[in-house]
């Protein structure tokens, strides 16, 4: 399509100098015609040889149309010359075109060279970072701490979570490390080392500015809050560090209450790192978990009994061993009120049925790291929600 704009282009040219001639008083023609040569120049140098060509040819049928008379030697003489000249400055043009095309095939890939060794550079960069990590963990003997932890079981998460924090707080030696899930302000503890870890803060958020702003920045120790300490605030845990990518969705916070002050800047570097790693161990857990719990949940949202029985002696291990603990509660109410129960209850509680009749139901809920406090805080919220509820024995 360019190639025809520019052919109609080149004859247009010279089509309308001519009507523009014949159009003149013949007084005014002559200087006209003595500069028909000028769109020859210009042509010869706007584009390529080939429409050179055609240029050379309209100006020689133009000059002869133009000529009233026989052409003298002399006119002849001049034409030849204009166009050898033209044809001479159209092959200078040719050759600034290509040497023009050529500066820019080379900046092209200069410039996809420059590309290139950046990203090559930006590997090597994250290579060297990489070993230099990896060179520090191997001084301090770090690898081998992420290589028993790779070997550990995952058959449940708790245990896992609990094995995690067993080996780091022997690793690094640490008098108290647990692991905090956070939902909306509450924190709620989900694994600790030793089983009981200290209570020096609730489990509401702005009970601890080391966890706050750990939740917020990513890690902060004691040292960072320090100014902001007062009497009510005494016994800050040492240490925090988020499990999670932001604050936004944040799994919740490895805590550490007690260690040797002069490991804490290294403590908190390397804690950073198992974090990272137990997230991404945590959520393929929970994904593979989230599976095999929904193949066992019936259409009401209860569980078979067995399927039941067999988490709360799972529960029952966590308790013997950390002492986790966990709670019961068994229920009658009206049949039409099951949704509402369901609806009360946190996401990990399990609810089973132990009787049906056309009026009411029986059921069993199992309450995973509640303690007696939290097991009566259900029980109101039960009563809350459904008014016609009987807490019954287990």
């Amino acid at each position: 399509m360019r190639k025809f704009v520019r052919v109609l282009e080149i004859i247009g040219t010279y089509l309308g100098i001519f009507l523009l001639i014949h159009l003149l008083p013949e007084n005014d023609q002559d200087i006209f015609t003595a500069f028909f040569y000028v769109p020859l120049f210009v042509i010869s140098v706007r584009y390529d040889i080939l429409y050179h060509i055609l240029n050379m040819l309209l100006y020689t049928i133009f000059a002869i149309i133009l000529a009233e008379s026989e052409i003298s030697f002399g006119a002849y003489t001049s034409h030849v010359v204009i166009l050898s000249t033209s044809f001479a400055v159209a092959l200078i043009n040719k050759a600034r075109l290509e040497s023009l095309r050529d500066y820019e095939e080379k900046l092209r890939r200069a410039e996809s060279s420059l590309e290139t060794l950046e990203r090559q550079a930006n590997y090597f960069e994250n290579v060297i970072d990489t070993l230099k990590t990896k060179l520090a963990y191997e001084t301090e003997g770090v690898s081998s701490l992420f290589l028993k932890l790779t070997e550990l079981p995952r058959d449940d998460l708790r245990l896992f979570a609990h094995r995690f924090l067993e080996i780091v707080a022997e690793f690094f030696d640490l008098e108290g490390i647990s692991i905090w899930v956070y939902n909306q302000g509450f924190l709620r503890i989900f694994a600790s080392v030793p089983s009981f870890p200290d209570s020096h803060f609730s489990t509401l958020l702005n009970d601890s500015l080391v966890v706050k702003n750990a939740l917020r920045n990513g890690s902060c120790s004691i040292v960072e809050i320090i100014d902001s300490l007062s009497d009510e605030r005494f016994r800050e845990p040492w240490l925090a560090i988020r499990i999670g990518e932001n604050e936004k969705d944040p799994f919740g916070v490895i805590v550490v209450e007690r260690m040797n002050p002069g490991e804490l800047d290294k403590v908190e570097n390397h804690l950073k790192a198992l974090a990272g790693w137990f997230y991404i161990s945590v959520r393929e857990f929970q994904r593979e978990e989230k599976g095999k719990i929904e193949e066992y949940k019936l259409p009401d949202g209860t569980y078979d009994l067995n399927r039941y029985n067999s988490e709360r002696q799972k529960y029952q291990n966590l308790y013997a061993k950390y002492g986790l603990p966990f709670s019961e509660i068994c229920v009658k109410v009206p049949s039409n009120e099951l949704r509402n129960v369901l609806n009360a209850l946190r996401k990990d509680d399990l609810v089973a049925k132990i009787f049906e009749d056309v009026e009411s139901v029986q059921l069993k809920i199992l309450l995973p790291l509640c303690d007696e406090i939290g097991k009566i805080s259900v029980m109101e919220r039960l009563r809350h929600e459904i008014e016609d509820i009987d807490f019954v024995n287990c």
